[in-house]
């Protein structure tokens, strides 16, 4: 569709479409898709040649497919936005300010060739009733934290691991949204590929955001995500 290879470049493309349905004019915040995202010129520049004019074209073919703010009242928008291939995140937010009103959404990718933890049903995640106490105040709560065990353990329940020093209570989407917000990205499987792709990034520094972790253990269960 760009006709050039975006992904070379490092350069993720998103196809997006809002519909708004309010009587008010929105603009869709850029930053919190991606800190690090490309305007469309900042994209078409990095294929740009050594003749004008046809730079000239390729900045007019990636402004023409690209999103564009506002989003007029009674109105659908569509184009793409282009987020960093390497801090992309799986979940990526859309924020959406109006005067005097924002409008926040988070969404999980489906990118081919990555399976992660989070993205995939696991069985473990549903909890049995019995697991599951019910608080009735902040004060309960807290309580109920302060006699949690202090760390992880490993599978055998011999040595302790990581510590468990934050708490985090709302629905999974909210907080996953909010750690991709922050830069935290969801860790695959651990599959051949994803351990040979440890490998590369251990010998030759690659990056690899997504490198699978060992399990760690809380009262029996390794983690979900």
């Amino acid at each position: 569709m760009f006709g050039f290879d975006l992904e070379a470049k490092g350069i993720r493309p998103i196809w997006l479409q809002v519909k708004n349905d309010s009587p008010r004019p929105y603009w869709f915040s850029m930053p919190s898709f991606d800190p690090d995202y490309y305007s469309p010129l900042e994209a078409a520049f990095l294929f740009h040649g050594w003749f004008p004019p046809s730079n000239k074209t390729i900045d007019a073919h990636f402004k023409k497919l690209s999103f564009g703010n506002p989003i007029p009242a009674r109105s659908t928008v569509s184009g793409f936005v282009f987020g960093n291939l390497i801090n992309g995140p799986e979940v990526f937010n859309a924020d959406f300010f109006a005067v005097n009103h924002v409008e926040r959404f988070s969404f999980q990718l489906s990118l081919a060739d990555l399976d992660t933890d989070a993205a995939c049903f696991n069985p473990s995640m549903v909890y049995p009733d019995h697991e599951v106490r019910n608080c009735r105040s902040n004060e309960e709560l807290r309580e109920a934290i302060k006699r949690l065990p202090c760390c992880t353990t490993d599978e055998a329940n011999q040595k302790l691991g990581d510590p468990l020093n934050v708490v985090m209570v709302g629905k999974l989407e909210t907080i996953l949204s909010a750690m991709a917000l922050r830069g935290w990205h969801e860790t695959e499987f651990i599959k051949p590929q994803s351990v040979w792709d440890t490998i590369k990034s251990f010998l030759f520094g690659i990056r690899y955001p997504h490198s699978p972790i060992s399990a760690l253990y809380f009262q029996g269960r390794a983690q979900d995500i």
